[in-house]
């Protein structure tokens, strides 16, 4: 769950990033592509070292344990 948030970040190493620029206008896709497509990896990089990507884990264990109660709701 987890490496399937991460994935979806929006800079273009990841898989999110091709899906954003997909869904952006002609323009935008234009100048992301120009001015932040080359510098995704050292933007993650950054964003791991700062601990800017604590949101991830902390959606991924929320996640889990929404479905832990679902299950548990549903057993008995």
């Amino acid at each position: 769950i987890i490496l399937a948030v991460f994935n979806l970040i929006p800079l273009k190493p990841l898989d999110g990033g091709t899906i954003f620029t997909a869904f952006l206008p002609q323009g935008l896709n234009e100048k992301y592509s120009e001015y932040i497509e080359p510098y995704g990896m050292f933007i993650l990089m950054a964003l791991l070292i700062t601990g800017g990507l604590n949101w991830v884990g902390y959606l991924a264990y929320s996640y889990i344990n929404f479905a832990q109660s679902v299950v548990t709701l549903i057993m008995s």
